[in-house]
Parts: C-alpha cells; structure tokens; sequence
C-alpha cells in the first residue's frame, strides 16, 4: 500500500492494480451510480415541474408510466455517454490508487456535466440550462459517492503485487 505521506505526483501508474480482480466490482459500482443518479435527476425533473403545473398536472401530462419510463431511459443514456470519461476516471484512479471519496465525488459531478453537453449540444440542441447542468451536477456527484462506497470502501484493497506470479 503506497504510504500516505508521499505525495500524490510520486506515485507511479501502475496497470496491474486495474486487472487485479476489481474490474467486476468497478463495473458494478458504475452501473449502480449511473441508476441512482438517473433517479436522482428524475426526482428532481418532477419537483421543478411540480412548482410549476403541480404533480396532478404532470401525471395527466406524462401519465403514470413516465415516472418508470423516464428514469431507465435516463439510465441507458447516461450509461452510454458517461462510459468512455467513466472508464478513464476509473483507470486512472486504481492505476493512482486513489481512494479519495472526494476524487469520485468531483469526477462524477464533471462527467455527469460533460455527459449532459456530449448528448445535447451535438446534435444540434440549444446547450441546456443553467439548472439543469446543475441538477446534473448533483446527480453526478451522488452517483460518485454511490460509485466510491461500492467500489473503493466496500473493496478489500489492491494487491501489492502480482497475483499470478507465483503460478
């Protein structure tokens, strides 16, 4: 385990901390922040348009469904668009062995923002409101927090070296 004392730019990237056996729980912490942050946006879509027509007012708008519907569909976009900035995070922080909480809280708040932009502004979309990055901010850095308690804190910690050396 790198000593805590050292600083963060002496230590050296190291690939097989990646393969080590974490990539399932990598994997899986990424797909269970992407949903929690997908209900989270979900959630906070229905209050702000709930200040404005009432909730009555959006399930005779949407109906019913679209309180199920709307956050898969949020789920499979952003697992999509997040994946490629997501999958640099996490190689570069188990290559690091970064395990700070605050690390996946700020990297999930940029990706989420960075996600948002990549699927609206391409296409030809207006950029997205102010306050809608923000919820997606938000989003984000809980799915980060989420992504951290199932990936790192939950995670017994890398090896320190080679697993398959001695076969």
């Amino acid at each position: 385990m790198p000593d805590p004392l050292r600083r963060y730019d002496d230590l050296t990237f190291d690939a097989d901390r990646v393969a080590s056996g974490r990539i399932g729980r990598i994997v899986t912490a990424y797909v269970v922040a992407v949903v929690v942050g997908s209900l989270l946006r979900t959630f906070g879509l229905v209050i702000e348009e709930s200040l404005t027509s009432g909730f009555s007012g959006i399930v005779r708008r949407f109906g019913w469904s679209s309180l199920l519907v709307v956050p898969i569909m949020t789920s499979v976009v952003a697992l999509i668009a997040a994946a490629p900035f997501a999958t640099a995070f996490f190689v570069f922080a188990e290559g690091r062995a970064t395990r700070s909480r605050l690390a996946w809280i700020l990297a999930g708040a940029v990706i989420a923002v960075i996600a948002q932009l990549m699927v609206t502004v391409p296409f030809g979309a207006d950029a997205p409101a102010l306050g809608l990055l923000g919820l997606d901010a938000l989003a984000g850095a809980l799915a980060g927090s989420v992504g951290w308690i199932v990936a790192v804190r939950s995670a017994p910690p890398p090896p320190m070296r080679d697993p398959w050396a001695d076969i």
